[in-house]
């Protein structure tokens, strides 16, 4: 696949061979305008130097920070390379740079990115001297958690720690000596991946009589921002359950975007907690669908009867569906980590419940 790349701090360290085929990727690099003139001039002329390296479908934005941060170039295609390298020779210096700021803007950014055009991966890259690395390492593992990898160059600069807290979320640390290594990590974020193939994701949602209110809210609004995101030709349906299962939404493409809002909009509470019935319809869905990968998330907030749950979520195992859990207060914590330890997937006990969008998205857009 293909990168947007978002440049900032974080670079890999060794080249990546490139492949024709794959679906762009986004980079966006931020970059930190408060280096020593000297210092700003050979980082912008091996950043215009990596340009010919990217693929020309390739999207890249680059962020630059100074005492605040501005889009220097906004994220499209490389094409020929002329106005990407056009934004980097202007790029001027700065007395300070709000590194926190343009690693803020590379994130809300990407939140602007349309579902297609994070299709491929998306990354950023820190660059600066390392000297300007304050409040960022809260930042990247946002970023980290949501799937996004921060890398962190230094240009012949000595903090180190700052560097590999900034990539701690699976972005790589450099320290680069020469202009040559910075060419060479950038082009490296950039090589491109394979083509991500569609996944089936089947959300599962307690509508027991405890979840009214602020909570059946917030799993709903989770719901539609992970359909909002999911790749066009990804697959979605969603179960709402109390004493039986209902299917809100049925299995289908997550481009019908505005219908699927409003069947999960009509998500309602009441009656108990049967954990079973719930599951058990997300299996029977998934059953007929031939997908890369399948996922189930299961939300709930309720005790309920274990009897035949460990079966049936080894059974989902064993035709490869992977099953994650969310507790909201009041849940049964042993048996929702028991079924995601059975179902390959993560158990999540959440005591906020503003955080729900971030962990559906994590678990949805994780490939």
């Amino acid at each position: 696949m293909r990168w947007a790349v978002i440049i900032g701090l974080v670079v890999a360290t060794t080249a990546v061979t490139r492949a024709d085929d794959g679906v762009p990727g986004n980079l966006i690099v931020v970059l930190d305008r408060s280096m020593p003139i000297e210092k700003l001039c050979v980082v912008t002329k091996a950043l215009a130097g990596a340009v010919p390296g990217i693929h020309s479908g390739d999207r890249v934005a680059l962020i630059v920070a100074g005492a605040s941060a501005s889009t220097a170039v906004t994220l499209q295609p490389v094409l020929d390379g002329k106005k990407l390298i056009a934004g980097i020779n202007g790029v001027t210096w700065a007395p300070r740079a709000n590194m926190a700021a343009g690693l803020r803007a590379a994130q809300d950014l990407i939140g602007r990115t349309s579902a297609e055009a994070r299709r491929g991966d998306t990354r950023i890259v820190v660059l600066s001297d390392a000297s300007s690395l304050e409040a960022l390492e809260p930042i990247a593992g946002e970023l980290a958690r949501a799937g996004i990898k921060v890398s962190a160059i230094g240009y012949q600069g000595t903090n180190h720690p700052a560097l590999e807290a900034i990539a701690s979320g699976g972005g790589k640390p450099l320290v680069a000596a020469r202009p040559d290594e910075i060419v060479e990590a950038i082009i490296a974020q950039t090589a491109r991946r394979p083509i991500i193939k569609p996944i089936a994701l089947v959300l599962v949602i307690d509508r027991s009589g405890s979840m009214s209110g602020p909570k059946i809210e917030a799993a709903k609004e989770a719901a539609r921002m992970t359909a909002e995101l999911l790749a066009p030709d990804d697959t979605i349906a969603v179960v709402a359950f109390d004493r039986e299962a209902t299917v809100m939404v049925p299995p289908q493409r997550a481009s019908n975007r505005a219908k699927i809002s409003v069947d999960i909009s009509r998500i309602t509470t009441g009656g108990g907690t049967n954990i079973y019935t719930g599951l058990k319809q997300a299996h029977d869905l998934l059953a007929g669908i031939g997908a890369h990968r399948k996922r189930v998330i299961l939300l709930s907030d309720g005790e309920a009867q274990i009897d035949g749950i460990s079966e049936l979520v080894g059974d989902m195992r064993a035709n490869r569906i992977e099953v994650s859990t969310v507790g909201l207060q009041g849940a049964d914590r042993n048996m929702l980590s028991m079924i995601a330890e059975t179902g390959h997937g993560r158990f999540y006990m959440v005591e906020d419940i503003g955080v729900l969008p971030r962990i559906f998205l994590r678990e949805a857009l994780a490939r």
